[in-house]
């Protein structure tokens, strides 16, 4: 019974493709659009301050490069999308040194260190994803302003653009 019903629909289908009343146009809108993923989220788009853009460039770079698999892409877009949006809040990061901290304890516990050279920190050396930050919000251990907060955000909103195109 379920044969024959997938065999008529499949006829059907078939029958209005060739009839030209089915058109591929209409299959396409199921599938995600740029800057969204299969199940809708959204992530940032490219940076627009070119001080942002020539930090994350380098990770760019090297995502390519390294061949990053397309899962860890994912994961980490995904949580520079979410660290920019704790920055934002000014609840739990309250200064540079807290940022930078973070991020590179993530890239350490995601494995990036060991899995993609020069991506995450290694022994005594910044890797491109805290080197980024750095680049934007400056070395120095200060209490965020909303100024320094916004480029914090800004550039944890760049890298997840930078690790995910």
């Amino acid at each position: 019974m379920n044969k024959n019903v997938l065999f008529i629909g499949a006829a059907i289908v078939a029958f209005l493709f060739y009839n030209g009343t089915l058109k591929t146009e209409d299959f396409t809108k199921f599938l995600p659009k740029p800057g969204v993923s299969a199940n809708a989220e959204v992530f940032p788009p490219a940076p627009t301050d070119p001080r942002v853009m020539n930090a994350v460039e380098p990770v760019r770079t090297l995502v390519k490069t390294q061949n990053v698999a397309a899962s860890d892409r994912l994961a980490l877009s995904r949580l520079f999308r979410e660290m920019a949006k704790l920055v934002a809040s000014g609840e739990t990061v309250k200064s540079t040194a807290d940022l930078v901290r973070a991020n590179s304890l993530a890239g350490k516990m995601m494995g990036f260190t060991t899995k993609y050279p020069g991506l995450g920190d290694a022994a005594n050396q910044r890797g491109a994803l805290t080197g980024a930050v750095v680049t934007v919000i400056g070395d120095d251990a200060k209490t965020m302003d909303s100024s320094t907060r916004q480029s914090a955000v800004n550039v944890l909103n760049g890298l997840s653009w930078a690790v995910s195109n």
